[in-house]
């Protein structure tokens, strides 16, 4: 990485200066930015054009950058394969790359990563909490390998990125999974009312403490249940949660 070559973002990015058409942003012709997830670095669109502020227009293959929470993640790419143009807040950058030097999601990447946030603390004036305009973003420095280098990267993150969401995939898949099966047995041993109708049934303070009060928001080393978690019946019996307890009343 040393070894690659410094260019500033400027090199390789053109700002977009174009201002979306009123008539067509005032009956919804033009979806607007909603917001840029930080994880996903993904756009979300409304309808609702409705702002007190200035608009750009952004056109497919374009980079954008929130100017507010760049730092935080919100940096997309208006896919390339779309046809027709959003349009976004001031608060928002559209720019154009250059083709010819910088794959746009290696960039993509690169400008999303912990490494360029470092950079950002560095080169920008006020640091993050800057609002990051065209004027502080493209004299900022990156090193830059050559563009198939880029889009080899590119494959090997992509592949990588991949197996991550299989695996958090199959773990979530696997959690539901035991979840259900514990869920059973703890159906098949409480809900038999033949069998723990033959319990011994015991008062709440034999069992548990019973504490008076407000509820602490601080760490606890035990389980802890509140009237809210008890639902009674004319039985008598007592619910926990989705657990049955047989508890006598007292009164």
């Amino acid at each position: 990485m040393s070894s690659w070559p410094t260019v500033q973002l400027g090199d390789i990015l053109t700002e977009r200066q174009e201002k979306p058409n009123p008539e067509q942003l005032a009956v919804g012709e033009i979806p607007v930015v909603a917001k840029i997830a930080f994880n996903e670095g993904k756009i979300e669109l409304r309808r609702d054009s409705d702002t007190k502020t200035g608009m750009i227009l952004i056109r497919p293959g374009d980079l954008v950058v929130s100017g507010i929470n760049a730092a935080k993640g919100a940096i997309a790419v208006y896919g390339r394969e779309k046809t027709e143009p959003i349009a976004a807040t001031i608060h928002y950058g559209a720019y154009i790359p250059k083709t010819d030097r910088v794959d746009i999601q290696f960039l993509w990447w690169l400008l999303r990563s912990n490494a360029f946030r470092e950079v950002l603390f560095e080169y920008v004036p006020g640091g993050i909490k800057t609002e990051l305009k065209a004027t502080r973003l493209l004299p900022v420095p990156i090193r830059l390998p050559s563009l198939p280098e880029q889009r080899q990267i590119v494959a090997r993150i992509e592949e990588l990125a991949t197996k991550i969401n299989e695996a958090r995939s199959l773990r979530k898949k696997a959690a539901q999974e035991t979840g259900l099966i514990f869920d059973s047995f703890l159906k098949s041993v409480f809900d038999g009312r033949a069998e723990i109708n033959h319990w011994p049934s015991r008062l709440l303070p034999d069992v548990a403490l019973v504490a008076r009060g407000k509820f602490a928001h601080r760490p606890v080393t035990n389980p802890v249940f509140t009237v809210a978690n008890i639902r009674s019946s004319k039985s008598g019996i007592y619910r926990v949660q989705t657990v049955t307890y047989a508890l006598t009343r007292r009164v």
